[in-house]
C-alpha cells in the first residue's frame, strides 16, 4: 500500500512539473514575441522619421531617398519603378541613421511611390498623394518589417521581396496590407502626404498603425513574415 502511494506521489510530482515547464514556456515565447514586437516598432518609428526628415531638406521638397537594391544600406542613384512602385531596403547609411533592425534581426524593407522619387520632377504639393495602396488608402510610400521567416521563406539572406514578406507585400506591385488570412507578419509603417506636409513628425515616433487606423502615422500591420 505504501509502495502504490509512494509511486502515485511521485506520478503526481512529474505531472506537476512537467506541467509547470510547459506553461514557463509558453510564457517565455509570448514575453519573446513582445520583445520582438516592440523592437520592430521602435525600428519602423525610427525609419519612418528619419525619411520624413530626408524628404523635406530636399531642393525638390517631398523627394524621397530610392530604395537600396542590394543591401548594402546605400540608396540607389536612380530608382528602377514598376507600377509606379520602387521596392527595396530601406537606405539606412544614406539616411545617416543606425543599422537598424526589425525583432527578427532583420534590416527593413521601403517600398516608394515614383512621384516622389528622383525618377520624376514634377513639383509636389498637397494634392499629389501618393501611387502606393496600403489596405485600401492612398499613401506615398511604406516600411516594412519583416519578422522571422515563415514557412517557404528559406533563401534568407537574398534581396527578393518575397522572402521576407508575405501576400501583398512580396509581389512588388504598388499594393500594400497590413494583415491577411494566413501566414503573415509583417508590420508596415506608412508615410502619407499629410504628415509629410504637416511638419508635425520629428522625434514623435508617430502613432503606431495603420492597423489600428490612420491617425498620427499610418500602419503597423500586425500578423502572424521580411
Amino acid at each position: 500500500m505504501n509502495k502504490a502511494r509512494g509511486a502515485a506521489l511521485i506520478m503526481m510530482v512529474i505531472l506537476m512539473t512537467m506541467a509547470m515547464i510547459g506553461y514557463l514556456v509558453q510564457r517565455g515565447h509570448g514575453y519573446r514575441g513582445l520583445i520582438e514586437e516592440r523592437q520592430s516598432q521602435r525600428a519602423l518609428n525610427e525609419a519612418h522619421d528619419a525619411l520624413l526628415g530626408w524628404a523635406i531638406r530636399q531642393s525638390r521638397f517631398g523627394e524621397f531617398p530610392c530604395p537600396d537594391l542590394d543591401d548594402n544600406g546605400v540608396a540607389q542613384s536612380t530608382c528602377p519603378a514598376t507600377h509606379n512602385t520602387v521596392v527595396g531596403r530601406l537606405p539606412w547609411k544614406s539616411l545617416n541613421m543606425p543599422a537598424n533592425r526589425d525583432g527578427g534581426d532583420n534590416r527593413l524593407w521601403y517600398a516608394l511611390s515614383e512621384d516622389f522619387s528622383n525618377n520624376s520632377s514634377i513639383t509636389l504639393d498637397q494634392s499629389h498623394n501618393g501611387q502606393l495602396d496600403l489596405d485600401g488608402a492612398t499613401v506615398l510610400a511604406v516600411v516594412i518589417a519583416p519578422g522571422r521567416p515563415l514557412n517557404g521563406q528559406t533563401s534568407r539572406p537574398s534581396n527578393q521581396a518575397g522572402d521576407y514578406t508575405e501576400d501583398d507585400n512580396a509581389d512588388n506591385d504598388n499594393r500594400f496590407v497590413s494583415s491577411a488570412n494566413g501566414a503573415f507578419n509583417d508590420k508596415v509603417r506608412a508615410i502619407t502626404v499629410a504628415e509629410l506636409f504637416s511638419g508635425s513628425f520629428a522625434g514623435s515616433g508617430m502613432g503606431s498603425g495603420m492597423g489600428s487606423g490612420m491617425g498620427s502615422g499610418m500602419g503597423s500591420g500586425m500578423g502572424s513574415g521580411m
